[in-house]
């Protein structure tokens, strides 16, 4: 399976210079022929947010099961807390109203 890569940039990063650097980023991934996608974060939850989805959502492509993404989540709850437990349920959702697990 050829890997989707997602670029999470917080274009506001720097003082901007992680916007102004997104055009040399993208002609060099585009250069070597990669599939990629671009999001642009609007907060530090919505990046952390999309990071815990689009990695989950790899995981059911590689076979993961919600149950194992659900025990990944209780794993990384015991240092993380209530924050990390709630983003990664909320993902798990998001991926379920996607019908990932269909």
């Amino acid at each position: 399976m050829a890997r989707r890569l997602a670029v999470i940039v917080n274009p506001t990063a720097g003082a901007g210079r992680a916007r102004a650097a997104m055009p040399r980023i993208r002609a060099e991934l585009e250069r070597i022929g990669a599939d990629f996608h671009v999001i642009e974060t609007t907060s530090a939850d919505h990046a952390r947010d999309e990071g815990v989805v689009t990695h989950m959502r790899r995981a059911v492509e590689h076979g993961a099961t919600k149950r194992e993404l659900l025990e990944a989540v209780y794993a990384a709850a015991v240092p993380g807390g209530g924050p990390t437990l709630s983003s990664g349920v909320q993902a798990i959702m998001q991926l379920e109203r996607e019908g990932a697990f269909a």
